[in-house]
């Protein structure tokens, strides 16, 4: 260094290397960045995976995770004494959808498992079910003097339900039914397909009441479209039917002159009533599921507990 400073290379080679520091540190604040973003984002969806094996139920879980099965583990197991004996078990590999970070295998339990019946988001939702029922019988009674059961429908869903129908929890749907819904939520209807009018529309038969899913809500209040039957509420035994086939639909704008809206597709003619249909949902050779609250609950299995009527 001379007595006026430093020299031109001086001050370049040490730019240079203040540069190269500068950029050093910043890389390593990004990466630490990057990791500390990665790792939070590993941690949420590993303690999401967890919570998943370990039976939880809620809606917003079970629809991030997706489950791969058809794995198999083989083991042996050999006592100190006695035959060595060896071990076959299914393993459900857990991960979160379009993310393919963490992977966590879980071994299915072969037996012990919880029954439908007792899952939190069963039991939850069949007190909804009864409690809507009632309420529903209930608004039939006040209004069984008005002329159309249909029209009370309106001032129902207002009135009562609070402008929105009960929703059907994911979690119990045929997977095949949800994977056509593609996330979309589906609700609980009422509707009278057998109210039938006559003396010119001056008095009517009511008819009993259908209680059937449907992915609009406001379906009630327009009274217009077609709407399939696929998932059926039999409330005399508290029992949910499924078919998967499109053979039954209400046709609001096409009912017969008499006001009858239920339609077979097969038979190419309308359902007379709740006892036909019934018979119809009931009848093994017509394909309809029925949901067996007696069967192992299976977290992404839900088509092992919609077995097929007997």
């Amino acid at each position: 260094m001379n007595k006026k400073g430093m020299t031109l290379i001086e001050v370049v080679v040490a730019l240079l290397i203040l540069s190269i520091a500068s950029l050093t540190l910043l890389g390593g604040f990004s990466a630490v960045i990057r990791i500390i973003g990665n790792s939070g984002r590993i941690k949420n969806n590993s303690d999401m995976l967890l919570s998943y094996a370990e039976g939880n139920t809620e809606e917003n879980i079970l629809k991030q995770v997706e489950v791969d099965k058809g794995n198999k583990v083989s083991y042996t197991i050999t006592p100190s004494t006695g035959t060595s004996i060896s071990v076959t078990r299914d393993i459900d590999v857990l991960h979160v959808k379009n993310n393919d970070e963490v992977h966590l295998k879980t071994l299915v339990q072969p037996n012990g498992q919880q029954k439908v019946k007792d899952t939190d988001v069963y039991k939850t939702f069949q007190t909804s079910i009864e409690s809507f029922y009632v309420k529903l019988k209930e608004a039939q009674e006040e209004y069984k003097y008005d002329q159309s059961y249909n029209n009370f429908l309106k001032v129902f869903y207002i009135d009562i339900m609070k402008n929105s129908w009960l929703q059907f929890p994911a979690a119990l749907l045929p997977k095949e039914y949800a994977d056509q819904l593609a996330a979309k939520p589906v609700y609980v209807i009422p509707y009278y397909p057998w109210e039938i009018s006559s003396n010119n529309g001056l008095t009517f038969t009511h008819g009993s009441v259908l209680i059937f899913l449907s992915v609009d809500e406001s379906k009630i209040n327009e009274l217009k479209g077609v709407d399939y039957i696929n998932i059926v509420y039999d409330y005399k035994d508290e029992k949910w039917y499924y078919c998967s086939e499109n053979n039954y639909r209400i046709a609001y704008e096409n009912a017969t002159i008499d006001g009858r809206t239920l339609y077979d597709i097969k038979k190419n003619g309308y359902i007379k009533n709740e006892i036909d249909f019934m018979n119809i949902v009931k009848n093994p050779e017509n394909g309809w599921k029925v949901l067996d609250i007696e069967a192992e609950y299976a977290n992404g299995n839900t088509n092992s507990f919609w077995k097929a009527v007997e």
